[in-house]
């Protein structure tokens, strides 16, 4: 017998009846795929963790796609029957595509983006299962990815009266107001933008969803970051005294240091340390809110192994994880109850079954995954003899 565990995408359709006879458990699948004749057998086999189930008919050509996937009228007509899509990333139908022309389209599973033409907008609507957001472009219009930055460069590459469609919108450069009038007659923002207050008095006319649109106004003389970590390497690197900070930023250095290089900061968040807090408050000219940081905190990126010997040298610790956080079968429930504080999860934390309850009652976030050791987690059953694991895609 068979188990095929931890595999993103696995395709069945092609199986015989007698491949899937051999299958005791599926387990740990980001998507499956079936035929529609095989619904039957598959209620047959143990599954667990399944991302999604899809039903496909067996003759179906099936296109997977990770990244851009660009869809054009040709491309379309080729397909010599009905055909599915998976696409991680973005799909982009062009101009060329009719809504008769998605009569050879099955269905759409995007993970992403879709931008496609208005006009197509209902006829594919009934067609799309998306998890990620939708850009209908009306007639004219160009999408440009990400940050779009306002300067004379990309403005000289652009054709007269363009309208365009952008994700961010960043105009904190000096440009030719009269080239900008002439290349650009509209622009409508997704997302924000960022701009000095000079460049929004020019550019505001331009903007179709103006009031709409987030903006984020950068003072003269201060330097724009989405987000920042201020270390001591950071500060010899910056070219303003003064920062406008989108998102977080956050003080990982000396406040001294900090005080002889900065004069002023406006951010949306800081994580800071309350003893520095009072010594940073003068240069902190607008801040929304404050995260205080533990000076028992952990934070790790990579690969970490806890056991007792770590943690009967410290007091009490606590756990930022963006990587792989691993408590070993030496640490007790009563040692881990007394030492740690709190888990803030945003990768992978796995530890041994009798922990597994009083590691879930300290993680105060967790935005990925808390786990069973993989060997205690599953055993599999006597008739298994073979384990297909780890793998990204399978198709019988």
């Amino acid at each position: 017998m068979k188990t095929y565990k931890n595999i993103g995408l696995l395709d069945l359709r092609r199986a015989t009846d007698e491949q899937l006879a051999q299958i005791s458990r599926i387990e740990a699948i980001g998507t499956l795929i079936v035929g529609d004749s095989q619904m039957d057998a598959l209620s047959r086999i143990r599954r667990t963790a399944i991302g999604t189930t899809i039903q496909i008919p067996s003759d179906a050509e099936l296109i997977l796609q990770n990244g851009e996937c660009h869809i054009n009228a040709s491309r379309i007509n080729g397909f010599k029957s009905k055909t599915f899509f998976i696409i991680n990333g973005v799909a982009i139908f062009d101009e060329t595509v009719t809504v008769e022309d998605l009569d050879k389209i099955s269905r759409l599973m995007i993970n992403g983006r879709l931008i496609m033409p208005e006009s197509l907008l209902g006829a594919l609507g009934a067609k799309v299962q998306i998890n990620g957001d939708t850009v209908a472009l009306k007639a004219g219009e160009q999408y440009k990815e990400d940050v779009f930055h306002l300067n004379d460069i990309n403005l000289f590459g652009m054709a007269n009266g363009s309208k365009l469609v952008v994700d961010q919108l960043q105009a904190l450069e000096d440009f030719d107001h009269e080239l900008f009038s002439e290349k650009i007659t509209e622009i409508r923002v997704l997302e924000e933008v960022v701009t000095t207050h000079a460049n929004l008095k020019i550019i505001a006319k331009s903007i179709s969803n103006y009031l709409q649109a987030e903006k984020f106004v950068v003072p003269d003389g201060y330097a724009f970051y989405d987000s920042l970590t201020l270390d001591e390497m950071k500060l010899k690197t910056l070219n303003s005294r003064n920062l406008f900070i989108k998102g977080q930023l956050t003080i990982d250095t000396d406040s001294g240091l900090i005080l002889e290089k900065i004069s002023g900061i406006i951010c949306d968040t800081i994580e800071i340390n309350q003893s520095q807090y009072e010594t940073l408050k003068p240069i902190l000219v607008k801040v929304t809110n404050i995260n205080w940081k533990d000076h028992g905190d952990t934070m790790n990126m990579t690969h970490l192994l806890i056991s007792d010997y770590y943690l009967n040298q410290v007091d009490s610790v606590s756990f930022t994880n963006y990587g792989k956080l691993v408590f070993d079968t030496t640490v007790t429930r009563e040692l881990f109850e007394a030492k740690v504080t709190r888990i803030e999860n945003y990768g992978v934390v796995s530890c041994p079954q009798d922990l597994y309850a009083h590691v879930l009652k300290r993680v105060i976030k967790n935005f990925g995954k808390v786990k069973v050791h993989e060997e205690e987690a599953y055993s599999p059953d006597s008739e298994d003899e073979n384990v297909i694991s780890g793998l990204g895609f399978l198709e019988f």
